[in-house]
């Protein structure tokens, strides 16, 4: 990404918090078997990798650069929608191939992606569109 390009991460501690509520039960159930002690152990792990390292969204004059490893360039997009899940707002935008990203708009960071988005993405960009027309970006 280019040098004006603004960085955010997902909120990790309510995610932390989730995952920590949902496997403490399981790590005290399997307390009495090393093995599944250490099973379970690793997915603890791998869940809070998936949690704190991998949620990132990178927005730049070039485009955005979702989960470190989907690079959405701003001429991909052919269209974009305001969506939500479980109240948490979301940008679906669609390339010309077809296949659909979701770029969270609840991320923190450097201010908020919605406004980044509107400051990097072109103004005949759908992203930009949606998020101009939509009532609360």
């Amino acid at each position: 990404m280019d040098q004006s390009a603004c960085e955010f991460r997902g909120p990790t501690l309510h995610f932390v918090a989730l995952g920590l509520l949902l496997f403490a039960p399981v790590l005290w159930l399997s307390r009495i078997s090393t093995a599944a002690l250490a099973g379970e152990s690793l997915i603890l792990a791998t869940y809070l990798v998936g949690v704190i390292w991998i949620p990132r969204l990178s927005v730049g004059a070039s485009g955005l650069v979702i989960n470190r490893m989907f690079r959405l360039g701003w001429a991909d997009i052919a269209s974009a929608r305001a969506r939500t899940v479980l109240g948490l707002p979301y940008v679906q935008a669609k390339r010309k191939s077809g296949r659909s990203y979701w770029i969270p708009l609840y991320f923190v960071g450097g201010g908020r992606v919605s406004e980044c988005l509107l400051k990097h993405a072109p103004s005949a960009n759908p992203i930009a569109h949606c998020l101009r027309d939509a009532p609360s970006a």
